[in-house]
């Protein structure tokens, strides 16, 4: 359920890996609810007692765990702001982020979250974290979900990190044409944008928008840049942002 930081995946596989997941449930006449939780700051609140103890359980020697220790103990940090420099302060938890081994020992930190929820699925990347699950019926969903995100904040918050409960976005999709009470009109997942019927309308609105500035840049640029300069913008600021999960959204009328 991890997608992020290893080889062969990415944040479009785990949106296809999501679409691939309702569109079974839609297929067995189901109601797939998803809840997008969002971590505040989890890479600095890493606790380097409890990312020790876990290094130990997944068969990590003395001497690995206490090098890996060292690597993260006694760092210091400062801010530079108008000219001036802060004091220096050490760092106690956290891993560096912009490094190599720091993304490997996130992934090692929060390795065990989807055990603490065995009742739901779990689509992440690295903390970008989505419970997805399938009802038979409207009326289990609301307890049943409510449920799951507990068990999940109470491992959290064994865990010294903290969930931004202000920004957990929940939905409920499915191709029953009645209205979801409470229902949001759209759920923002690693860059797409999902409705309630799987639709893709909303995403791709949004992507056109964004496609249409582009072309305007791209066409005031032909006047002034070379047609190498051109390809690369073309690349950089369409070709990506048009391809992007296509795989997913790419059927969408």
């Amino acid at each position: 359920s991890q997608f992020g930081f290893r080889k062969g995946k990415s944040t479009a596989l785990a949106v296809s890996n999501l679409a691939r997941t309702v569109m079974k449930g839609f297929e067995n006449k189901k109601y797939i609810s998803l809840a997008g939780l969002d971590f505040t700051k989890a890479f600095d609140c890493v606790s380097h007692k409890i990312l020790n103890d876990k290094l130990r359980n997944y068969g990590f020697g003395n001497k690995s765990a206490q090098l890996i220790h060292s690597y993260l103990s006694n760092r210091q940090q400062y801010v530079i702001y108008d000219n001036g420099v802060s004091k220096l302060s050490q760092l106690k938890h956290g891993v560096p982020q912009g490094s190599v081994l720091g993304p490997i020992l996130f992934l090692i930190y929060i390795n065990d979250l989807p055990h603490c929820d065995l009742y739901t699925d779990h689509i992440m990347f690295a903390d970008d974290t989505s419970l997805i699950k399938q009802f038979d019926s409207e009326e289990e969903i609301n307890e049943c979900m409510k449920l799951a995100i507990g068990r999940v904040d109470k491992w959290v918050k064994s865990n010294r990190l903290s969930l931004n409960a202000s920004k957990t976005q929940t939905m409920t999709l499915t191709l029953r044409k009645q209205k979801i009470i409470n229902q949001n009109s759209d759920f923002r997942i690693l860059g797409v944008t999902l409705d309630p019927h799987l639709t893709w309308n909303r995403h791709v609105a949004i992507q056109s928008a964004k496609l249409s500035k582009a072309i305007f840049v791209i066409r005031n640029l032909k006047r002034v840049a070379s047609m190498e300069t051109v390809i690369t913008a073309y690349y950089g600021i369409f070709h990506s942002i048009l391809s992007y999960a296509i795989l997913a959204w790419g059927h969408s009328k």
